[in-house]
């Protein structure tokens, strides 16, 4: 969290009983409680890109020139020494 930001709260709803037990259990292994246990997981979630973030991203790259027998060499080179 931020300087001067307020904790929410967020509720799901309809979440079906397997589904409920499935995440208590992983709580439990993690030693947390499930509310823990979701916080930290959607916390997770909230840092990945989005598919515009991604796309907007690859758009600022420069272009790469790479010759496809240089790709291949490099696949075989790659083979070849494992």
């Amino acid at each position: 969290m931020q300087a001067g930001d307020m904790p929410v709260n967020v509720q799901i709803r309809n979440v079906a009983d397997d589904t409920h037990r499935r995440l208590k259990a992983q709580a439990v292994e993690y030693g947390l409680s499930l509310s823990e246990y979701l916080l930290r997981e959607v916390t997770k979630l909230a840092a990945y890109p989005t598919e515009a973030e991604i796309r907007a991203r690859l758009a600022r790259r420069r272009p790469v020139k790479i010759a496809p027998q240089e790709v291949l060499a490099a696949i075989q080179a790659g083979r070849a020494g494992r």
